[in-house]
């Protein structure tokens, strides 16, 4: 099932994929509609909203299957909001595996490894090797790179950073280098403190994608950490806040960085949405809890310290106890 079930919009007038493009064919070329399901996605993207965005690209594209433009909006969000379902459908287009060309294939095979559905994956490489026997060094090449990124990608989730940081030069020894891998890079050098070292992985990230949201808000975390660059920190958050709105972690750094410019007031309810948002970081209510107190509001101040220092493994709890100490007495 594909994002296109059903219709749900909550939006005034917008238009609804399922229900509006019958009615609107007599009045309206394909091509004419399809640019409005588009008009209507990149809303949707601006509200936060990007499950309603894929169902307005989808029905887009389903109106103007020759745009690759189109296609690769979809592919592209479906991936990002973790639905490979709709990528697949876009690309394979109802065709059986014998009559798609082999540059899409490879393209199936990749998003059938990120999101580890390996059966998928082998009938797809398969088929590749059924349609050209010769391309099997190629296929072996990719797949080991898309099993090197997964594979780093746990390990930095689960804090084994420099065992993160070898498969993902093991990726760039095969000749391929993505911003998925470099930030990959960024962040295992970050978490081992290599800072300088993430901050040229993150730079590269972004000359290769100016708008990669993740590499942005990250090295603008990283400098409001160290209180330098702040307003380069604060133009890299607004370009992150610009491709997802609602991101609790985009809005802690955003907010955290008008503290910093000791623009209390403006920063106060961004953190106090951040934390709404991300409940499970303690840093947030770190953040709350200092801008209350540059308030002068020691009442919440105390309160928000001690939420933050209720989470274990805080690394600043005899920091935050300090706080609290005070502000009990």
């Amino acid at each position: 099932m594909t994002a296109l079930s059903g219709c749900r919009s909550n939006v005034g007038k917008s238009l609804c994929p399922a229900e509006q493009i019958e009615k609107s064919l007599d009045s309206i070329s394909f091509l004419e509609l399809a640019s409005e399901y588009f008009v209507e996605g990149n809303s949707a993207l601006r509200r936060g909203d990007s499950l309603m965005a894929l169902r307005f690209f989808e029905t887009a594209f389903m109106l103007d299957e020759n745009s690759n433009f189109l296609r690769n909006t979809v592919i592209e969000l479906a991936i990002t909001v973790g639905i490979p379902e709709s990528a697949v459908m876009v690309i394979q287009r109802g065709r059986p595996l014998s009559e798609i060309d082999d540059d899409e294939l490879r393209q199936l095979v990749a998003i059938f490894l990120r999101f580890r559905a390996y059966g998928d994956a082998f009938e797809t490489i398969s088929a590749i090797r059924e349609k050209n026997r010769s391309d099997t060094i190629i296929i072996t090449r990719m797949v080991m790179a898309e099993s090197l990124i997964v594979i780093g990608s746990l390990f930095n989730a689960r804090g084994e950073h420099d065992s993160a940081a070898i498969a993902f030069n093991k990726v760039l020894d095969l000749g391929i280098k993505t911003t998925e891998i470099l930030f990959g890079l960024g962040v295992a050098s970050e978490r081992k403190g290599e800072i300088e070292r993430a901050e040229r992985y993150f730079k590269e990230v972004l000359a290769m994608n100016p708008r990669h949201a993740l590499a942005a808000n990250y090295l603008a975390y990283m400098w409001a950490e160290r209180n330098i660059n702040l307003e380069k920190a604060k133009a890299l958050v607004l370009i992150a806040l610009e491709e997802e709105p609602d991101n609790g972690a985009y809005l802690d750094t955003y907010g955290w960085i008008l503290f910093l410019f000791e623009q209390y007031e403006e920063a106060l309810p961004l953190l106090l949405r951040a934390a709404e948002l991300v409940p499970e970081e303690y840093v947030v209510f770190y953040h709350v809890a200092r801008t209350y107190l540059a308030l002068n509001d020691k009442e919440n101040a105390l309160k928000f310290f001690k939420k933050a220092n209720t989470f274990e493994g805080n690394p600043d709890f005899d920091r935050i106890a300090e706080f609290i100490l005070k502000l009990s007495e």
